[in-house]
């Protein structure tokens, strides 16, 4: 179980600024992952001749707004609570039990200690841990710090 896992970058309006997939890069990252936009996005084309159409996961943004309480008067869905929502499908739709999401912007994974920091130099080793952990306890979600 531990390795039918799939990375869910979230990015919305901003397809030359995935920091998260250049840091992955960067990490020797070798899973798989998607960049997930949503159909509101005046940027869906330039996403796809980007990163190609095959890594690009497009949902549609007011479906998963009508299905929860934003805790607002509003309809201009400017929140990621629906992307965020949206993975639970997109992942098993793509055929995965267990999917980690990052937003767009990260440039950094590391260890944290009172002491200091450590970057993290096997990526992938610490992911496929993280999930073999996530489906040998009864814990549902994982999340790491930011």
């Amino acid at each position: 179980m531990e390795n039918n896992y799939v990375l869910l970058i979230l990015s919305n309006n901003r397809p030359n600024n995935v920091i998260t997939l250049k840091t992955l890069n960067a990490y020797g990252f070798k899973g798989n992952y998607y960049i997930i936009i949503d159909n509101e996005d005046k940027h869906i084309n330039e996403y796809q001749n980007l990163y190609g159409k095959d890594k690009i996961v497009i949902f549609d943004k007011k479906y998963y707004a009508d299905n929860v309480d934003e805790g607002n008067n509003f309809d201009d869905r400017k929140c990621v609570i629906h992307a965020r929502n949206a993975c639970f499908d997109i992942a098993k739709n793509l055929g995965y039990e267990n999917f980690l999401v990052l937003d767009d912007d990260y440039y950094y994974f590391g260890y944290r200690y009172d002491s200091g920091a450590r970057k993290i130099k096997d990526l992938d080793s610490v992911f496929k841990k993280v999930f073999t952990f996530l489906n040998n306890t009864p814990t549902t979600t994982i999340a790491f710090s930011q």
